[in-house]
């Protein structure tokens, strides 16, 4: 299915292409708010449920095998509670 060819692609990409796309522009996002305001529940809540509601992305992006080299860790650590998965090992700065 996600190497069909998306209709709405003017360019003749793949489902997988925009699936990509899309799980890159929320996981980007929410890195940049993480970044600037690391404690504040009011981003963290709402970086959740960005994540929440877009795990299927999240997870594809995850299956890539960049995942671990490209987000930070804490922003890693949030998506790992919202999606019940294991707490990243991370190493000291």
């Amino acid at each position: 299915m996600l190497t069909t060819v998306d209709p709405k692609s003017t360019t003749g990409g793949t489902y997988n292409d925009r699936y990509t796309a899309y799980g890159n522009l929320v996981i980007t996002t929410s890195e940049q708010m993480l970044q600037m305001a690391p404690r504040d529940p009011y981003w963290r809540f709402r970086i959740a449920e960005r994540i929440r509601c877009n795990a299927p992305a999240i997870r594809y992006l995850q299956r890539q095998g960049t995942y671990e080299k490209r987000y930070s860790c804490a922003l890693r650590g949030v998506i790992a509670h919202v999606l019940a998965q294991p707490q990243p090992v991370c190493s000291a700065p």
